[in-house]
């Protein structure tokens, strides 16, 4: 009765003809879809689903074959009807009257129904990527025609193209017949354009590069240093670079996702080595080039002096030389500043004594040992005594272990020092003892972290084993979580690469290993508690000779304590499983 009044009022309220033939089409509907034959409810829900599925398929069929949607609509529409289908489904399968279940399935379809949304006719589609397609080409064609540098005949291939790809477009745009093609159209279009703009920069970055070369021609014609064989020579390199950037901005093709980014690299390169075609010359005379040659030799001199010197470091040598390099730098260009041979010979005669007095020899060979020596029983001293300090938390076989590895080092560092011929191998020896004890600090570091996470293991797994108020599955439960722990904090320790992290990392790992171990027995009784509370109260509601039906009868009451139960149970064993 209620079904039918229901429509009946969508009768009365149609204002037209489409208004009142839609609600006789659902009314007839919903009316077919109330069952005659006695079934309850849930023995009715496969037949609401199946009215269900019915329609979306339907609906489905409907989205694909509408032309005026593109393919991401079409999915779009499609997920959200399989969506409504979902939850209208589980909404139909609470239902707990068969009236309830006829209704839900009612509006579920018309959920459905209401998802496919037809898009915009083909004609107004077209309309609007014909504007976007105008206003493109417009901006493309704007650009061109403000850039003076194009020469007639690349502003005509320029307008050929454009000419060519709008006319493309507008025929693929007239013979589209969905959505989906006149979008290919627009987006052919638009590749188009990009490669028009290709074309328009290729043009514009040669035009760069003969600029750049009348620039690097006009500097060499006016370069005092140069002689007319170089200058020539230059000029011709000047054109060599020319066209060989030239044909490499030729050869970017305008079709290429990347071009623009080949492009701008052709002319970078190519600009850079049309500028280095231009070289100053150097303008001296024959007594200059003596001169030169004289502190250049006593420069080369004291460098072979200082290379040879075992007394000196590498970083020594290194800056003595450097020292050398740069006093013979100053000199020469001290000789290109005078013009009197007196003047530049003083100059000579200086920087000669200046070269020579830069090569100072280093520590004695055997004096360096000796301090090498020192440093070296130190070091191995202080790491022996880190590994005492620690003997209570390792095994005796990892303590003695370690030792050897100190002693070892030690010994065959002190060989090394003890036959080394120079400060750098002195030095090297002793770099590589530093970096042996740091490997041996990181594997003590190790060891030891090994054993807190293996106490800490043993500790907690007592712990969980002899608590007696937790069950055997959360005893099972957390003894896996315990080894889980172990095995990760374990993995993470042997991955560190410094002692301050291995450190950091066993005491993280002794905390992960202590937190699997923890009581979620008092939140498990409180959820049973609150479950056996609700199922009594439950069974007490039935009073024999009362009034069973209406509003106020025992079965509205019944159904009323059920449903606010049944929450606090819920509460209650959600809040248990959260803390368990």
């Amino acid at each position: 009765m209620l079904l039918f009044t229901q429509y009946q009022q969508a009768l009365l309220a149609a204002q037209n003809l489409a208004s009142l033939a839609s609600a006789v089409t659902n009314g007839t509907k919903a009316v077919a879809g109330v069952p005659q034959d006695g079934a309850t409810v849930q023995q009715r829900t496969s037949s609401y689903i199946d009215r269900l599925t019915f329609e979306k398929n339907k609906v489905l069929a409907q989205i694909d074959a509408d032309n005026t949607l593109t393919t991401a609509d079409k999915n779009q529409q499609k997920a959200q009807v399989d969506q409504v289908l979902a939850d209208e489904t589980v909404a139909i399968q609470g239902a707990v009257s068969v009236q309830e279940g006829v209704d839900k399935t009612n509006q579920a379809l018309q959920k459905i129904d209401a998802v496919y949304q037809t898009g915009p006719s083909l004609l107004t589609q077209q309309v609007a990527v014909r504007n976007t397609a105008a206003n493109d080409l417009n901006t493309v064609n704007s650009v061109i025609s403000g850039d003076d540098t194009l020469s007639t005949g690349e502003i005509s291939n320029l307008d050929d193209l454009m000419d060519q790809y709008k006319a493309n477009f507008v025929t693929a745009v007239q013979a589209a017949q969905s959505a989906d093609e006149m979008n290919q159209a627009l987006a052919d279009f638009h590749t188009n354009l990009t490669q028009i703009s290709n074309q328009h920069m290729k043009y514009n970055l040669v035009h760069q590069l003969q600029q750049s070369a009348t620039d690097t021609t006009t500097a060499i014609e006016n370069d005092p240093t140069l002689s007319a064989s170089a200058e020539q020579e230059q000029l011709a390199a000047v054109q060599t670079n020319l066209n060989q950037a030239t044909a490499a901005i030729s050869a970017v093709e305008v079709n290429d996702d990347q071009a623009q980014t080949k492009l701008a690299s052709a002319l970078a390169t190519g600009t850079q080595q049309i500028e280095n075609s231009h070289q100053l010359g150097q303008s001296v005379s024959s007594h200059a080039d003596d001169w030169q040659k004289a502190v250049t030799a006593t420069a080369d001199q004291v460098k072979d002096g200082i290379n040879a010197d075992s007394t000196l470091t590498s970083a020594d040598r290194s800056r003595q030389v450097a020292s050398v390099q740069q006093t013979l730098v100053n000199t020469l260009a001290a000789l290109q500043d005078v013009a009197t041979v007196q003047v530049d010979d003083t100059v000579v005669a200086s920087g000669q004594t200046v070269l020579s007095a830069i090569h100072i020899a280093g520590l004695a060979v055997a004096d360096r040992q000796e301090t090498a020596n020192t440093t070296i029983e130190d070091t191995s001293n202080v790491e022996q005594q880190k590994i005492d300090q620690n003997a209570s938390q390792l095994q005796p076989s990892d303590q003695s272990a370690l030792t050897d590895q100190v002693t070892t080092a030690k010994n065959a560092a002190t060989a090394a020092i003890n036959s080394a011929q120079s400060a750098d191998e002195i030095n090297q020896t002793v770099v590589d003892l530093n970096q042996k004890l740091v490997a041996i600090d990181l594997d003590l570091a190790h060891r030891v972290g090994q054993v807190q996470l293996a106490a800490a293991n043993q500790q907690i797994q007592a712990a969980i084993d002899g608590y007696v108020t937790l069950l055997p599955d959360d005893k099972t439960t957390q003894q896996a979580n315990r080894l889980a722990a172990l095995r990760k904090t374990t993995t993470d320790l042997a991955a560190t690469t410094t002692v301050a992290s291995a450190q950091q990392s066993a005491s993280d790992g002794v905390a992960v290993i202590q937190a699997a171990h923890h009581n979620v027995a008092s939140d498990a009784t409180a959820a049973k508690q609150v479950a056996d509370t609700g199922t009594t109260t439950n069974q007490k509601i039935y009073v024999p000779g009362q009034t069973i039906a209406g509003d106020s009868g025992q079965a509205a009451q019944f159904k009323a304590q059920v449903t606010d139960r049944s929450a606090i149970m819920q509460q209650a064993i959600d809040a248990a499983a959260t803390k368990g």
